[in-house]
């Protein structure tokens, strides 16, 4: 088994807009005053003491940052997901809030690497 790479989870923040409803929200408030940024270090810290070195959490505010590092980014928005966007490996996987169990999953799934 070759060594594995560090696999990269972004979560990007950005405008909200007008926020009109909470659904599909497990944070117990509404997804426009979430704080992101103590989610993606909770996030991070669950993840590293799961993985270990395996992973790096990043927390990018797109308004502070501009998109350009995130080609794929504006084509995610355009169809009409919401921010946040959580990206692994550079590709978005999940929009509209931020879900440990579902990152995890996803980086379970990175690890064990395609299924022939």
């Amino acid at each position: 088994m070759s060594e594995q790479e560090k696999i990269l989870i972004e979560i990007l923040v950005g405008p909200q807009g007008e926020i009109r409803s909470c659904e599909g929200c497990s944070g117990g408030g509404c997804c426009g005053t979430a704080d992101y940024s103590s989610t993606t270090k909770m996030v991070a810290e669950v993840l590293q003491e799961h993985f270990g070195e395996l992973v790096e959490v990043r927390y990018i505010d797109v308004e502070q940052t501009g998109l350009t590092d995130y080609p794929k980014v504006p084509n995610v928005l355009s169809v009409g997901y919401r921010y946040p966007i959580t990206l692994i490996n550079g590709k978005p996987r999940l929009a509209g809030g931020v879900s440990l169990d579902q990152i995890r999953n996803l980086v379970e799934k990175a690890i064990k690497g395609p299924q022939d």
